[in-house]
């Protein structure tokens, strides 16, 4: 039931926060997709190659994270039993659930439906799991996360400054970490092996997401006879 509520709270907020400010102005962003065979012949990750979101908006989710761990007690740091992380969830902040639940719609789902359109059949199908702002430190606290696969669909992170060294998602498949500058997202299959890569000075913000999405008989069937796509960038 928590979790239903949960779900509740990201979709019904979704459909009222209007639409996304500064969503790109031409409705394209190019990704640089690379497949990740070791998650299953459609598993892959895709890079922005260009912000979805300014410094400004970066810097305005961070101010609310810090803002209310400050008012309730802090970070958490034991929501995620397998995998713990720093961080504060995206949906006990109703000012940021309004800003990455207008982000989601107007900015990341259509870049997710054109780049896993064997997963996501339409931007609309497009639910949340679990939402996260997470914090890495160098000095205290949590400085890296190891490797795993997440309880996802598909996976989202959120670059959201910059000013630390180390860090950066890394991919067993790539045997390197993705680390892009401040407003670009990394898009991946749950089923893709990552993790965090350890900061060694500053401190590291993202915002992560475990996505699903809400199919139907006719969406399934599709999908079943649809080719694997390849590894070429791809634009809205």
């Amino acid at each position: 039931r928590k979790q239903q509520l949960k779900d509740e709270r990201y979709h019904a907020s979704e459909a009222a926060a209007g639409p996304s400010p500064t969503a790109p102005a031409d409705g394209q962003v190019a990704c640089t997709v690379h497949m990740l065979p070791g998650g299953g012949p459609r598993c892959k990750v895709a890079v922005s190659q260009t912000p979805l979101f300014t410094a400004d908006d970066c810097a305005e989710a961070i101010r609310m994270a810090e803002a209310h761990a400050e008012a309730g007690g802090g970070w958490t740091t034991q929501r995620h039993h397998a995998v713990p992380t720093t961080d504060i969830p995206i949906h006990e902040v109703p000012e940021l659930l309004g800003w990455f639940n207008r982000a989601l719609r107007g900015r990341i789902a259509p870049v997710l439906a054109a780049n896993f359109g064997d997963t996501l059949p339409t931007p609309s199908a497009l639910r949340v799991h679990d939402a996260f702002l997470v914090r890495y430190s160098a000095s205290g606290g949590q400085a890296h996360l190891p490797m795993h696969t997440d309880e996802s669909m598909i996976s989202l992170t959120i670059v959201l400054n910059d000013g630390f060294a180390g860090g950066g998602t890394f991919f067993a498949d790539l045997r390197t970490a993705l680390s892009p500058p401040v407003g670009h997202v990394i898009a991946f299959d749950g089923h893709a092996l990552h993790g965090g890569e350890p900061i060694v000075r500053g401190t590291r913000y993202i915002v992560a997401a475990f996505l699903y999405v809400d199919r139907t008989d006719e969406d399934d069937a599709l999908m079943a006879t649809a080719a694997p796509r390849g590894g070429e960038p791809s634009r809205l």
